[in-house]
């Protein structure tokens, strides 16, 4: 009895104080450090926000260091735009390839566009006759065959295409009667046209579930002059491989 006595003298009531102020040390720890950083040093914030989660009764242990495992946070988040990158190389390589084999010099240039993505210009007037919209398949089936293959190729899975037509300023009136009367204006012809080569990639192998088409008429020409020659420039179809900003 005695002894139970003698040990509960021992017990200190102002024990919890000790307790109480590490807490409140810590806490304004955490202010100082979070009023001390710039603002602007938004990863800085991220780590001292998720810090807060080891203040909890009984836990903590979770470091405010921005060691390897934060560096590694960076770069995982790079990856997505690093992988589209190595495939966007991979299929300017290949497009390049197809365009020095080119006999009939259908592919006129491959090119990476910053806003667009990569873009391949097949030449109009090697596709269609200039009051068709009816692709010459006998002159072209070869080239189109490879360019499917390549859309459909391993190193560009998961990513999205678009078929753009492209006509000059010349309406499809001062072209043929024939013609006018099937295609009010350019926007018909060079839409029917992007669709025409859409439909034959597609045949050919293309992941018609990725495949965009739409028709600019002659809204964006590449060379501006009304002469014949710059007008044949303008008539086109791309096959834009998309980058992410424009899916």
């Amino acid at each position: 009895m005695a002894l139970a006595k003698k040990e509960r003298k021992k017990i200190d009531p102002n024990g919890w104080l000790l307790t109480y102020g590490d807490m409140i040390t810590l806490v304004l720890c955490f202010f100082v450090l979070l009023i001390g950083e710039p603002a602007q040093d938004s990863a800085r914030m991220q780590l001292l926000s998720a810090a807060m989660g080891g203040l909890g009764p009984f836990t903590g242990g979770q470091t405010l260091d921005e060691g390897p495992l934060a560096l590694m946070g960076s770069t995982v988040n790079a990856l997505p735009s690093s992988q589209r990158k190595n495939q966007m190389g991979a299929a300017k390589a290949q497009a390049q390839h197809l365009q020095s084999q080119d006999q009939n010099n259908l592919i006129q240039q491959v090119v990476e566009d910053p806003e667009r993505g990569l873009v391949i210009t097949l030449a109009g007037d090697v596709l269609f006759a200039p009051d068709s919209v009816e692709l010459d398949i006998e002159r072209n089936r070869r080239m189109l065959q490879e360019l499917a293959i390549l859309l459909n190729s391993p190193e560009l899975a998961g990513m999205t295409y678009r078929v753009e037509g492209h006509t000059d300023s010349v309406s499809p009136e001062f072209i043929s009667r024939e013609f006018a009367s099937r295609f009010r204006s350019n926007w018909d012809v060079s839409t029917a046209r992007a669709i025409n080569v859409l439909q034959y990639l597609v045949d050919y192998g293309a992941p018609e579930s990725r495949m965009q088409v739409t028709g600019f008429a002659g809204t964006r020409p590449i060379v501006f002059g009304d002469d014949p020659e710059s007008r044949a420039y303008n008539r086109r179809v791309e096959i834009v491989v998309l980058t992410r900003g424009h899916l």
